[in-house]
């Protein structure tokens, strides 16, 4: 490409911008997200990037991420002893013989304590998990593995395998490492936020409270 190819490919863009009615501010650095949004051509990702910017496109990149890596594991997890993401990333956590109380490995997971106690007994039924007596507190129960639920749980894993060459889609090796040490970074920071200064983290936020019949 010549300079000139690429003064007349800003040119077409720079049509286009002009002509788009939702592009109300017309400035250099509308402009620039303008051309940063068309990259994609997933329409709603480009009005929510031109819109709001990059912080939002990158929360709801997050979040498509997480329901396409969902539903590929749910449709491998059909071959396994294990009926959802929640079932198996349990039951996996415990491969290496720990036995935690049921609330801190809801904890460590991130898993809701509703959610997560109806999982436990699911596996429990299965016979996948087993729930021990807590010798320091009679009211605990702690979670471990059965040896069925290990034999299941290796199975599973190798049922799982092409899950992370489908999620990496079209990322190199580079990209791949790069990506993982920007997930970790963020995992360390919202694990160590997520209980304790979760409402001390949001007060820092101003956001619009949905309107109800108490407060309309």
């Amino acid at each position: 490409m010549t300079k000139y190819d690429l003064i007349k490919e800003v040119l077409e863009k720079l049509d286009a911008f002009w002509e788009d009615a939702s592009q109300t501010d017309k400035n250099l650095s509308a402009f620039g997200r303008y051309i940063n949004a068309t990259k994609t051509e997933d329409n709603h990702l480009r009005y929510i990037h031109s819109n709001t910017g990059k912080l939002s496109s990158l929360g709801y990149l997050l979040a498509k991420m997480c329901r396409y890596a969902r539903y590929y594991n749910k449709e491998l997890l059909k071959y396994t002893e294990f009926s959802t993401p929640e079932e198996f990333g349990l039951a996996a956590s415990l491969l290496h013989g720990k036995t935690p109380r049921k609330s801190e490995l809801l904890s460590r997971e991130v898993i809701e304590i509703p959610t997560g106690m109806a999982t436990i007994k699911r596996l429990v039924t299965k016979g996948i998990l087993l729930e021990i007596n807590d010798t320091d507190d009679r009211r605990a129960l702690r979670i471990g593995l059965t040896p069925y639920g290990r034999e299941k749980v290796l199975e599973a894993f190798k049922v799982l395998y092409p899950l992370n060459e489908i999620i990496a889609g079209p990322l190199q090796q580079s990209e791949i490492e790069q990506l993982l040490d920007l997930l970790a970074k963020l995992d360390d920071y919202h694990f160590k936020n997520h209980e304790n200064n979760l409402h001390k983290i949001l007060s820092n936020y101003e956001y619009e409270q949905p309107k109800t019949r108490n407060n309309r």
